[in-house]
């Protein structure tokens, strides 16, 4: 089991795809830039070559009107000249002599009109002058004359043709940042569906993509989904066989009922955990003279007695929840009523009931059947002490004999109050803050305080005793207070983690889910307080997983990017059967306390283990953590630590952790002080 540091998820994702972005523009802006440069460096080259050219051929020209005569005439030369001038748009013209000395030099500073200056600056046209010699009059050389054409007017060009070429370019260039950001985001969905997977399949879950349209992605998309496929059929397989180690480890192999150590585990559980009811049931049921039914009808009728009674007593855990039976023994049955005030009126049904087909099968069987009415406060023994009881005076009857004895016990108090009473009480509580959250500590098995359970306390009497779950859940349910006790309790969890820094887990019960803004409250709640967050686990339960998955789902979506882990707590009857177990986004699974209890002692141990070691195959196979409830023995301990569990509570654990607190203060007694 993972202590809890950090978030589930982040924004990583979503930083790569703008970087990717901004990169491909960055990319397209340089492409830009550069075709750009490259297009201005050849037209100017372009324009060079103009007018070196142009130059050259006004030379040549001024050269042969120059000629003899008009060139000894200066009134003819100065009328030449200033008339080439004017036609051919130079920028300058010297005439020199022979001996290099000017005769004749007009130059026109012409700038650019449109170009901006430094534009013309960086543009930077080179010389292009050109020059051609003078003859005189019988052809003696008399000088030459050198022309500059203008080109400001180039320049313009240039710069026009710029502008032009930066618009083309722009569009094409945006069109081509349209289209390849397309192609990249398509591309990016295909991979991210590819990562998401892969993601996936590292989390324990095993999601199908589409096929992508891009041809060379379709390979990897089938061969992934064809390997969650195999993993999900490798898993319904192991948890298949699991389930059938299940029942062979806990179940009676004749009747199909829980055996003796799985039925008194889970009744030990009904009686003080925190979530038992205030008041139940107990039916014991006893086939009177098994042996001599076997001698009067032979075993396999004598089976099909016993086949017939745990069939009746089968149906009324299949009508009722917390409703439970189970065999005791060869001829001793066992059902508990998770509610009170109905154990003499199914004892009664009971007898009633097996009269018809027992006589069918074996004329002179029958029952005998005790009940009692169990309150708050009563242990285990106490419970089966005054049910055998209820049962003694049955036999000494005649034959399909129910006895019921109404216990007191701590539950007359709680009968006392009326269910307006109950919800006034625990809603002052709750507005008056007369709550609290116990504290049991999680460890690991190198002794490691991973996290604090912490069952929620109510005090409904000011200044009195902070009272479990178990005198008051039951009456919060009906009220249709849990969803305000859960929130309460996310609350105090997350205060109490801001003040030390140490991970807690709350329960939340399945009624508080099924509100249909409890979540999104939770969930204000959490992004409040968003470094606590990161340190809380919650609990849901196991039966919710099984009934209504899509909530833990929904749970799981909103609650684990904020940071916070989720488990499943009193598992073990279903974990097998829940559908699709990898996709429900749990952080750990806790194994109900009936199945780790007395397991070391116990006499089918050794089925009992080889289930658990397979639930811990099973479990942490998909990246999930596997942890033990209410451990009570040293011996048990050790053997959940040898079969491979990450985690632990319980008394044994909070006396492991008392003990190791104690050692330090010896070793180290100042720091106590």
């Amino acid at each position: 089991m993972p202590t809890p540091t950090a978030p589930h998820g982040g924004t990583r994702p979503a930083l790569l795809a703008r970087q990717q972005y901004w990169l491909l523009a960055g990319v397209v802006l340089l492409c830009l830039l550069a075709a750009l440069g490259v297009q201005q460096w050849a037209a100017r080259e372009a324009v060079v070559q103009q007018l070196a050219q142009q130059n050259r051929a006004s030379a040549h020209w001024l050269a042969l009107a120059l000629q003899g005569e008009v060139l000894a005439e200066p009134t003819k030369r100065d009328a030449v000249l200033a008339a080439h001038v004017a036609s051919a748009r130079l920028q300058r013209v010297i005439l020199r002599d022979s001996e290099g000395r000017v005769r004749w030099r007009q130059e026109v500073a012409v700038a650019p009109v449109w170009a901006p200056a430094i534009y013309a600056r960086l543009l930077a046209l080179d010389d292009t002058s050109a020059s051609a010699p003078l003859r005189g009059p019988g052809g003696a050389p008399a000088g030459n004359v050198l022309v500059e054409a203008q080109g400001g007017d180039a320049v313009d060009v240039l710069w026009q043709g710029l502008l032009q070429s930066a618009l083309v370019l722009g569009l094409l260039g945006l069109g081509v940042l349209i289209a390849a950001a397309w192609g990249v985001r398509a591309l990016r969905r295909l991979l991210a569906d590819a990562v998401e997977q892969a993601n996936a399949f590292c989390d324990g879950r095993y999601t199908r993509v589409p096929a992508p349209a891009l041809p060379e992605l379709q390979p990897l998309a089938a061969s992934m989904n064809l390997l969650g496929e195999r993993v999900q059929a490798l898993f319904a397989a192991q948890a298949a066989d699991l389930e059938q180690l299940r029942r062979q480890a806990h179940l009676d192999a004749l009747t199909a009922l829980p055996m003796r150590r799985h039925f008194m585990a889970r009744l030990e559980q009904a009686l003080g955990s925190e979530a038992a009811p205030a008041e139940l049931g107990l039916v014991l049921l006893r086939v009177r003279d098994l042996a001599g039914m076997n001698r009067r009808v032979g075993h396999a009728t004598a089976d099909q007695v016993l086949q017939a009674v745990a069939h009746v007593l089968q149906s009324y855990p299949q009508r009722a929840d917390g409703c439970f039976a189970g065999r005791l023994n060869g001829s001793d049955f066992a059902l508990v009523l998770p509610v009170g005030g109905v154990a003499d009126e199914t004892a009664q049904s009971l007898a009633r009931g097996l009269r018809l087909p027992l006589v069918t099968l074996d004329a002179a069987a029958s029952v005998a059947i005790g009940a009692v009415e169990l309150g708050g406060g009563r242990s285990l023994q106490q419970a089966l002490a005054l049910a055998d009881e209820a049962l003694v005076q049955a036999e000494a009857m005649r034959p399909y004999s129910a006895v019921t004895i109404a216990d007191g016990g701590a539950g007359a108090m709680n009968a006392a109050r009326t269910a307006s009473d109950w919800q006034q009480g625990l809603s002052q509580a709750l507005e008056q803050g007369r709550v609290m959250l116990a504290e049991f500590p999680v460890t690991s098995a190198d002794g490691r305080v991973l996290h604090l359970d912490c069952p929620m306390r109510v005090q409904f009497e000011p200044g009195g005793a902070f009272e479990p779950a178990v005198r008051w859940l039951a009456q919060a349910q009906r009220a249709r207070l849990a969803a305000a006790v859960d929130e309460r309790a996310i609350e105090l969890a997350l205060q109490a983690i801001d003040a030390d820094g140490q991970a807690r887990c709350v329960n939340l019960s399945a009624q508080s889910l099924g509100v249909s803004d409890f979540m999104a409250a939770v969930s204000r709640r959490l992004e409040g307080a968003p470094q606590a967050a990161t340190r809380l686990w919650i609990d849901l339960p196991e039966a919710l997983a099984l009934d209504r998955p899509a909530l833990v789902q929904e749970a799981s979506r909103r609650w684990r990017p904020l940071g916070v882990y989720l488990g499943l707590e009193h598992a073990g009857e279903g974990l097998a059967r829940i559908h699709r177990l990898t996709e429900l986004g749990l952080d750990c699974v806790r194994i109900d306390a009936r199945f780790v209890r007395g397991l070391a002692a116990a006499d089918d141990g050794d089925d009992a283990r080889r289930y658990l070691r397979g639930l811990v195959q099973l479990v942490q196979s998909v990246g999930i953590s596997i942890a033990a409830e209410g451990v009570d023995d040293e011996r048990d301990l050790q053997l959940l630590w040898s079969l491979g569990f990450d985690a632990a509570t319980g008394p044994a654990v909070t006396t492991a952790v008392a003990e190791q607190a104690n050692a330090e203060i010896d070793t180290h007694p100042m720091s106590a002080v």
